[in-house]
């Protein structure tokens, strides 16, 4: 897959995961809980995908690659520890899951336009 397929692929898949996030805000503690952790595990999986594709050869995408793949795995870890979490901070914890999607989102579209930016410039 060319790069920027990876990178509009990962970039949608973090616009998603924050669309998961941002719906659950408003469901049940049992159900909150539950989609915390699937949301926790598609983070970590979206950040080692990122991880393994960080071989671009430009280095400002490669720079915005690796800071969404972090974020994403503050989100996971942070996230681990929900077993037994009240209601409260459940959505504390969703909020915060929220913002990191954004990060991420926000990483990965600059990813993409420096990559893109790379691609256009033609050597003199």
């Amino acid at each position: 897959m060319k790069v920027d397929g990876m990178l509009e692929k990962a970039r949608s898949d973090a616009q998603a995961l924050h669309q998961r996030i941002l719906t659950t805000a408003t469901k049940d503690q049992t159900v909150l809980r539950t989609d915390l952790r699937n949301a926790a595990t598609a983070a970590h999986d979206l950040a080692l995908s990122l991880k393994g594709s960080d071989k671009t050869e430009q280095a400002d995408a490669k720079k915005h690659l690796l800071k969404a793949a972090a974020e994403l795995e503050i989100a996971a870890r942070d996230t681990k520890d929900i077993a037994n979490a009240n209601l409260a901070d459940l959505k504390v914890a969703n909020k915060a899951m929220l913002i990191r999607a954004r990060v991420v989102t926000k990483h990965l579209s600059e990813a993409l336009a420096a990559k893109r930016s790379a691609a256009r410039k033609v050597p003199a």
